[in-house]
């Protein structure tokens, strides 16, 4: 920060503008001395990390706002013949599989 008031003292104030800034952002450097004070609110959060979380949370909204809209069309007197012999064990179907042909006897 030294360096660009120096430095800018010689220059003219239409090329003011060209030298190096120091930016007025937050220090995401949580380890420096003097920054103890800001380690409570963490990394800071970039552009491209925010639109990842958003897009994951609206992806995580939409297919919920999906299920619940399907829960509601359902049709609560539909039955199939198939529902008497299916079971779930832990709340997870369980598919039925064909038995398997018993093994032929060798000749």
């Amino acid at each position: 920060m030294q360096a660009a008031t120096c430095a800018a003292q010689g220059v003219p104030a239409v090329f003011r503008d060209q030298l190096p800034r120091a930016h007025g952002a937050r220090c995401t450097l949580l380890f420096l001395p003097g920054r103890i004070a800001r380690r409570k609110y963490g990394l800071l959060e970039k552009k491209k990390d925010y639109v990842l979380r958003a897009k994951d949370f609206h992806r995580k909204e939409k297919t919920i706002k999906s299920l619940r809209k399907k829960a509601e069309e359902r049709n609560p007197d539909e039955f199939y013949f198939a529902m008497e012999k299916a079971r779930t064990k832990g709340g997870v179907h369980i598919a039925r599989c064909a038995p398997s042909p018993l093994p032929r006897a060798a000749p």
